[in-house]
């Protein structure tokens, strides 16, 4: 291959990681933004837990493979993955600082 048809194919991955990754982090945003999902309950809670789960993860997966790939855009992409996931982050703990205020004011017994 030659170096224009590399960057095209490196340009398209790392596209595609970031889409994955945007769409990981969208699934958060309306699952928290879901009137109809509570924070009160375990299973909501582990819920919640493995959405951001599986962010994190294709976070770490992107960030390893834009640190690779050859395109212009990579320190742009990667400043962005870093982005999203300390909007995550702050998004986590908030959720847990709720479902833990919950659980402390309804004196439920600790799953």
């Amino acid at each position: 291959m030659n170096t224009a048809t590399d960057n095209q194919a490196h340009n398209q991955e790392a596209n595609e990681l970031i889409s994955k990754i945007e769409q990981r982090a969208l699934q958060i945003f309306k699952f928290t933004e879901d009137p109809d999902e509570k924070r009160t309950t375990v299973s909501s809670f582990r819920k919640f837990s493995q959405l951001v789960d599986d962010f994190h993860q294709a976070a770490e997966l992107a960030e390893g493979r834009l640190s690779v790939l050859k395109t212009g855009r990579r320190d742009e992409l990667r400043r962005y993955v870093a982005q999203m996931r300390a909007k995550i982050l702050k998004m986590e703990i908030d959720v847990k600082q709720s479902y833990l205020e919950n659980l402390i004011e309804s004196r439920a017994a600790l799953p």
